[in-house]
């Protein structure tokens, strides 16, 4: 099959068919095709001072032999893949309506009206032909939160998409993205991979968290947003190990939001000092702004040592402190408070719960083993 793709324009066809015919051996030279079709992008713009329509988008160029008539379609052919737009792509080429002089009828944007279109397989070239694109809206999958769409992702038929990555997912001012779901009440999660068919719209559901949230699953990210004070959402049981040991914190400010999961494995040694005698173990202090809720912790243990003298120690599982404001709820608790290294220490008392506790809303259980007092 013998044909080339010409790009933009004729010329060096052209050029070839002048130079054959004053050169002294134009008997034997033949134009090196009989035919040339053209693809044009059907874009035009008004050029007022040739008083024409110009093609916006250079139109493409085929030569074709008669003795080959037959067209590869456009994008077959990876010497000329057709141009991609955002929105749209090219869904067929077409001869063009003509009027009575053969000139081609348009549209009032300029755009040429179209005729039958051409059939790749079965139409054969005959003569110098120019083609129109068509154009098709490219299928879309929607994402959407309640009834506004939020994000879409466009795609050619047959192409794949796979889960768009983090900085890809949609975005709502004061909400954070949980996940991709495919029913509106967010019953069934939405699998990916999508393959995008012609003509149809995938339609997916988003479900968002009110308010700016650092939803975690793992030791080291439950430490890091909990040290930030941030809205923390916890998204799976969480167990903690020597290699990712819980992080105690020492002023809570924000909200956790346990979603009913449990945290294994705090094992936890804290120490008392000149300048520290009251000690809390999961949080040493909560804030008026902090709210702690529907969690537990489950087996905690916690290893007291000091080696400096003072008048009292207080030591408590929860906290040591709660300003007026703080609310604790749903909050379940289990471990102990274990006697580690204690130097001269004259008192040391230990506390299931929180010793000095100004918490307006308080409503948690905690179950622990403590040490008898040192006195």
């Amino acid at each position: 099959m013998s044909r080339k793709w010409l790009k933009a324009t004729l010329i060096a066809l052209i050029a070839a068919t002048m130079c054959a015919g004053i050169c002294a051996c134009a008997a034997q030279t033949e134009a090196p095709y009989d035919y040339t079709v053209t693809f044009s992008y059907n874009l035009f713009t008004w050029d007022e001072e040739s008083k024409t329509w110009q093609d916006t988008r250079p139109p493409e160029h085929l030569g074709v032999l008669a003795s080959d008539p037959y067209l590869l379609q456009p994008g077959a052919d990876s010497k000329w893949p057709v141009e991609a737009f955002e929105r749209e792509y090219v869904g067929s080429w077409h001869l063009p309506e003509t009027d009575e002089a053969g000139e081609p009828l348009r549209n009032e944007d300029g755009t040429v009206k179209l005729g039958r279109a051409w059939d790749f397989k079965e139409d054969r070239v005959e003569g110098d032909t120019t083609l129109y694109a068509a154009y098709l809206n490219k299928p879309r999958i929607l994402v959407m939160d309640g009834e506004n769409v939020v994000k879409e992702y466009l795609g050619m038929p047959g192409t794949t998409r796979r889960r768009p990555d983090e900085i890809d997912d949609p975005s709502v001012e004061n909400k954070t993205f949980y996940d991709y779901y495919a029913d509106p009440d967010f019953t069934e999660k939405y699998e990916w991979n999508y393959t995008f068919e012609a003509g149809k719209d995938e339609i997916v559901y988003a479900k968002f968290l009110n308010g700016i949230w650092k939803i975690v699953d793992t030791p080291s990210e439950f430490n890091s947003a909990l040290a930030g004070s941030n809205k923390v959402y916890v998204d799976a049981d969480i167990t903690f190990t020597a290699e990712t040991p819980y992080v105690p914190n020492k002023m809570y400010r924000g909200e956790l939001d346990g979603q009913g999961h449990t945290l294994f494995g705090i094992d936890v040694i804290v120490e008392g000092s000149q300048n520290t005698r009251n000690i809390g173990v999961l949080f040493n202090e909560l804030s008026a702004s902090s709210y702690v809720h529907d969690i537990t912790f489950s087996g905690v243990r916690a290893t007291f040592k000091t080696g400096i003298a003072a008048s009292l120690y207080r030591v408590s599982l929860v906290a040591h402190k709660a300003y007026a404001g703080a609310r604790i709820e749903n909050v379940t608790v289990t471990g102990e408070i274990v006697q580690g290294d204690i130097g001269p220490a004259e008192h040391i008392a230990y506390s299931q719960d929180i010793c000095e506790n100004e918490a307006t809303e308080t409503s948690f259980d905690v179950t622990s083993t403590v040490p008898p007092n040192i006195g």
